[in-house]
């Protein structure tokens, strides 16, 4: 109980998070990747990759990306969000060795905030079911 109480002390994001499983496409250094979205607010997402050639070609802190999303409801049309790489890292998973990236987003257009204010209402699903690209949010109870 004290841990979870000292994260939320610690936690210095000026947007609260919402944890979700969004299938996107991230451009950086002018190549495409897949990713995972596994939380996004108004400020940045945090986005999790098993593309892995070799650890000198994983995106750096400080680099630009633009991450694509596309193929939910509430869009309109693909959401492209541009932004910096501020902390990456690098670990092991039941899928095998994977990249994770937070985000800083240059800016937040509407579409941003009317996926966000969805996602806030969608219905949770369990942890571990695959990501359909669906409103749907992780819940960890």
């Amino acid at each position: 109980m004290e841990t979870a109480k000292s994260r939320v002390l610690q936690d210095s994001r000026k947007q609260s998070r919402v944890f979700v499983q969004i299938e996107c496409r991230f451009e950086s250094d002018e190549k495409e990747y897949d990713a995972l979205m596994l939380d996004l607010s108004q400020g940045g997402a945090l986005l999790a990759s098993t593309f892995l050639p070799d650890e000198k070609n994983i995106p750096s802190q400080e680099n630009k990306i633009t991450i694509t999303i596309e193929g939910i409801d509430v869009l309109k049309a693909p959401l492209a969000l541009s932004g910096t790489i501020r902390r990456s890292n690098v670990g092991m998973s039941e899928f095998g060795k994977m990249a994770q990236f937070g985000i800083e987003f240059e800016n937040s257009p509407l579409e941003l905030l009317r996926l966000i204010g969805a996602m806030s209402k969608a219905k949770p699903k369990a942890p571990g079911e695959p990501a359909k690209n669906k409103l749907e949010v992780i819940s960890f109870d």
